[in-house]
């Protein structure tokens, strides 16, 4: 299949808005990403970044290409494009996972790695490859997720073209006031802040048609 059917993109992240974390100074996440069906016999396609979010947004519209690329794939026809973003993660939980990715690049367990890379080497591999055993076998949770459709046609010869995705909770959030005193009969009032399932922000996708 050739010409209108198939185009190789290049598929980068420009920015990210969440506005439930938009009270978060600074977070670091994991950002996974699915390419779904990009081409027969693909089902899908995935890559995962670390993601650090300065109150609940990034913007990598200059960052550096290694940095903010997704993709470079194949696709024909129709095809899907999915996020999740997880929960903030601790500096002990991120050092895990690197772990994991480096010893999965590496070909070597994961207890070997810190002897057979230089130091600050761990820091700098790419976050490219999504397992099931991310974080030694606890997957973090999930606190929003998107997807587009999409086609093959949508996209030019000649120039890049930008897409939303909106992004949905997969939390309930919730505050909760105690009301009354010591010696008043105790009350709380449960206010809901965010219902599972409303919108919580959006990442914004570029599309490249490469020749």
């Amino acid at each position: 299949m050739a010409g209108k059917n198939q185009k190789e993109l290049e598929i980068v992240l420009t920015s990210l808005e969440i506005p439930s974390l938009k009270e978060m100074k600074l977070s670091t996440h994991i950002l996974q990403v699915g390419l779904l069906w990009p081409r027969c016999a693909i089902a899908q396609k995935n890559s995962e970044k670390e993601v650090e979010l300065l109150n609940g947004s990034l913007d990598w519209s200059s960052a550096s290409w290694c940095r903010k690329i997704l993709f470079k794939e194949v696709v024909t026809s129709r095809f899907g494009l999915e996020l999740g973003l997880t929960t903030s993660l601790s500096r002990t939980e991120l050092a895990n996972f690197g772990r994991f990715i480096a010893g999965h690049v590496l070909g070597i367990g994961s207890d070997e790695v810190e002897d057979r890379l230089p130091a600050g080497e761990l820091a700098s591999l790419p976050l490219l490859y999504f397992s099931k055993n991310l974080l030694k076998n606890k997957l973090p949770e999930l606190i929003i997720k998107g997807n587009l459709d999409l086609t093959v046609e949508q996209f030019s010869d000649s120039q890049a073209l930008e897409l939303e995705i909106p992004l949905f909770s997969e939390r309930e959030l919730v505050r909760q006031q105690r009301l009354g005193g010591r010696k008043g009969l105790v009350k709380y009032n449960r206010e809901i802040l965010l219902n599972k399932g409303a919108q919580d922000g959006v990442a914004r996708i570029q599309f490249r048609v490469l020749e």
